[in-house]
């Protein structure tokens, strides 16, 4: 089922459980282990829900549960902002994010997860919910460990971070020039957050 809307999801789940089906869903499709797709089973395929709005003033970005990374950097890069995404660009934030979400930004910024401020899920009843700190709590605390298997995230909102540019590549040196490259490179880097 291609879904556009939230209210398709809630129904097809719904449709799902009347019919006895399995149901998977596929948020960006590059699941390594190939989660997203299930013979003789309903997949859910969210790539429609991919809007993304960015709150400058906030510092938020809320994306739809099929958005992309290269699609939630590409909105908040006008703004200089950032979430924590993976290295490669086609794969979908809702999955990379249930999963924890390791990436280029992790040491100075967490894990993909520990930026999710809130989500909109569908249960496995077709209910929809909130889940933040102030809703359904659990649930939120679940999504932020407890792996993709607690509903359907259908919107996610995360912490955004200022970061105007990033620079990037790899340092080659020879073997005896090792130490003072080292310590020049440790001098010139950033330092991590401790907060």
């Amino acid at each position: 089922a291609h879904c556009r809307v939230a209210d398709e999801v809630a129904e097809a789940v719904r449709v799902a459980a009347r019919c006895h089906l399995p149901v998977s869903v596929r948020s960006g499709g590059h699941d390594w282990a190939g989660r997203a797709l299930r013979d003789g089973g309903l997949v859910l395929d969210l790539t429609g829900l991919h809007r993304v709005r960015v709150d400058p003033a906030a510092a938020t970005v809320t994306v739809g549960g099929g958005t992309t990374g290269a699609q939630l950097l590409a909105a908040a890069r006008p703004y200089d902002l950032v979430v924590p995404t993976g290295v490669v660009r086609d794969v979908g934030m809702a999955g990379l994010t249930l999963a924890g979400g390791y990436g280029p930004l992790c040491g100075r910024f967490g894990l993909t997860v520990d930026n999710l401020l809130g989500a909109e899920v569908v249960l496995a009843d077709g209910r929809r919910v909130t889940a933040d700190p102030r809703h359904d709590a659990e649930l939120y605390w679940a999504l932020r460990g407890g792996g993709g298997n607690l509903g359907i995230a259908t919107e996610l909102r995360f912490r955004a971070h200022r970061l105007p540019g990033v620079l990037a590549g790899m340092i080659m040196f020879r073997w005896p020039r090792r130490r003072p490259c080292c310590v020049a490179t440790a001098r010139w880097s950033p330092r991590p957050r401790t907060s």
